[in-house]
Parts: structure tokens; sequence; C-alpha cells
């Protein structure tokens, strides 16, 4: 079980790293979020493993990112490689898909991943449409 938590927090190491350097986070608070994170994990891995375990998790990497966006824009700083964006995002896809595995028959549960996927999509296709401004349609 530890080396399942220690895998899943080393994963998220380039990601932090990004966010000290770019002044989003100090050191202490990334070692706040990798504590959090640790006692995060332990419960969703003990047995049995409660729905609302999960649902604590995905609001606290929820919250984690939007404290991030907002630093982002008050500090002016744009993230050349989106790795702190695409870590939070697919740690959430994780969680999420995670949480269904086990709970299936949970109706919220799946309410909320569809809203979230909604947002990663239109926050993609925004994205792209940006790039793809004055390309011709065909």
């Amino acid at each position: 079980m530890a080396e399942h938590v220690q895998k899943s927090l080393e994963s998220t190491l380039p990601e932090l790293e990004e966010l000290e350097k770019s002044g989003i986070y100090s050191k202490e608070e990334i070692r706040v979020i990798v504590k959090k994170r640790r006692r995060l994990e332990y419960r969703l891995l003990r047995r049995p493993a409660r729905v609302a375990d999960y649902l604590r998790a995905i609001q606290y990497e929820v919250n984690l990112d939007l404290l991030r966006r907002h630093r982002m824009k008050s500090h002016g700083v744009s993230s050349k490689s989106r790795d702190a964006e695409r870590g939070i995002t697919a740690r959430l896809h994780v969680l999420f898909q995670r949480a269904l595995k086990k709970f299936k028959g949970n109706i919220r549960l799946w309410l909320q991943y569809i809203e979230f996927c909604k947002r990663v999509v239109s926050e993609c296709v925004t994205r792209q449409s940006y790039f793809h401004l004055h390309a011709p349609i065909c």
C-alpha cells in the first residue's frame, strides 16, 4: 500500500516543481499539498473505501486547481508547458475512474464526472478555437 501511495506522489513531482519555480506555491505550501495528498491516498486505499473519501479527494484537487488558476492570473504567470494543468486534470480523471470502478451504481458520482468532463472538453474546445481563429472553414 505504501509503495502505491509513494508512486502516486512521485508522479506529481514535475507539476509541483513547475508550480514552485513559477512562484505559484511556496516550498511550505507544496509540503502541505504532498502531506494532504498522502493522507487522502491512504484513505482511498483502506478497506473498505467510502464514496465520501473519493469525493473529499476530488474536491481537494478541484479546490487546488481553482487556487492555482487564481494565483496564476493574479501573478500574471503563464504556464508554458502546462504540466500543472495536465497533472491536475489527469489526477481528477483517475480519481473519478477509481471511484466509479468501486461504486458503479452511484448516480451522483456519475453526474459529477459527466459535469467535470464537460468542463474539460469546453476548455479544450475554447483553447483550440483560439489557435484556429483565422483558419478557413472547410
